[in-house]
């Protein structure tokens, strides 16, 4: 049996040092949360054409003046090898689907400018309620198309 005999005021003391080493890793965590063995950035955006637009520039990519295409889906709650891939290429931007399984986000895509080569290219940006929780840049080509992290472009 372990006796521990300290005063009011030592206690207290623990007390408000445990508070404030708290209140420390919350305020340096402030927009990172704790999945699958990683941290996980969120990144918070206005869900606003001109803040894709500008969040895309973030990254040196230019969405060309077109309308971006708009659509709802369903992140699946168990990963086929496809998503699996998927999801490694957002743990590379500091991203994961994992917390959003099963649920409903919208996938806002525009074509960007490619000063590379004569490809088509595209961006996704997958949201949910203010969030930005994952992003990749395609080319839809069939024989040298591809899905990468936007650090990768």
């Amino acid at each position: 049996m372990l006796i521990f005999n300290a005063s009011k005021e030592k206690i207290l003391a623990i007390m408000g040092f445990l508070s404030i080493v708290i209140m420390i890793f919350l305020y340096i965590s402030n927009g990172i949360i704790y999945l699958s063995d990683r941290y996980v950035t969120r990144i918070k955006i206005e869900n606003t054409d001109e803040a894709f637009r500008e969040f895309l520039k973030s990254y040196g990519l230019t969405a060309l003046p077109e309308q971006c295409v708009t659509e709802t889906v369903k992140i699946p709650k168990i990963f086929d090898d496809a998503y699996k891939d998927y999801e490694r290429i957002q743990n590379e931007m500091g991203l994961s689907l994992n917390e959003f399984k099963g649920k409903k986000v919208t996938r806002y895509t525009y074509r960007i400018e490619n000063t590379y080569d004569l490809r088509t290219l595209y961006a996704n940006i997958l949201y949910y309620k203010g969030y930005v929780v994952a992003v990749d840049v395609n080319c839809p080509d069939l024989e040298t198309g591809f899905v990468k992290s936007f650090l990768d472009i």
